[in-house]
C-alpha cells in the first residue's frame, strides 16, 4: 500500500481527533478541538495517509520559533501513530527533519511525557537527547 505525507486539517480529517485523544487521554474532546482551532494560524499539521483508502496512519503537529539558546527551532508538538513499529513514525520524523531544513531550523525540540516509554525510546533511537526538564503549572 502506498502512502503520502500531506498537510491536513486535523479538525475535519477523519481519524485525526481520535489519534490525538489517544496521545492526550486526559484532555477532553472539547478542549482538543478548541486547542486545534487556536493553533491553526501558528502550527502546521501533516498526516501520513494511505493513497487508496485515505486512512490516517499518523499525524504530526509542529511550529517554528526563534529561541535565544538554540536560534531558529522547530517545536514538535505532537507525533502520533495509529500502530507503533510499522515505519510510520520513522517516515513522519524524517518529514520533520525536512521541514526543519525548509524553515532553516538549527534544532528540533520535543517534549515527551515522562510516562511515555515508547516515545522516549523512539526519540533516543533518533539521537535526540535530554537537554532540560520542562516544568508546567496549570493551577494558578
Amino acid at each position: 500500500m502506498h502512502f503520502d505525507i500531506v498537510e491536513i486539517d486535523p479538525i475535519t480529517f477523519s481519524g485525526s481527533v481520535s489519534l490525538l485523544q489517544k496521545l492526550y487521554p486526559d484532555v477532553t474532546l472539547y478542549d482538543i478541538l478548541k486547542r486545534l482551532k487556536d493553533m491553526e494560524k501558528t502550527h502546521h499539521f501533516f498526516g501520513f495517509v494511505s493513497r487508496h483508502a485515505k486512512t490516517l496512519k499518523g499525524l504530526t503537529i509542529y511550529s517554528t520559533v526563534t529561541k535565544l539558546g538554540s536560534g531558529r527551532t522547530l517545536i514538535l508538538d505532537s507525533l502520533i501513530v495509529a500502530e507503533p513499529r510499522n515505519g510510520v513514525g520513522s517516515a513522519l520524523i524524517n518529514h520533520i527533519y525536512e521541514m526543519a531544513k525548509i524553515h532553516n531550523a538549527k534544532a528540533i525540540l520535543v517534549d515527551c511525557p515522562l510516562e511515555n516509554d515508547d516515545g522516549k525510546s523512539f526519540y533516543t533511537n533518533e539521537e535526540f537527547y535530554a537537554r532540560a526538564l520542562s516544568y508546567i503549572k496549570s493551577n494558578f
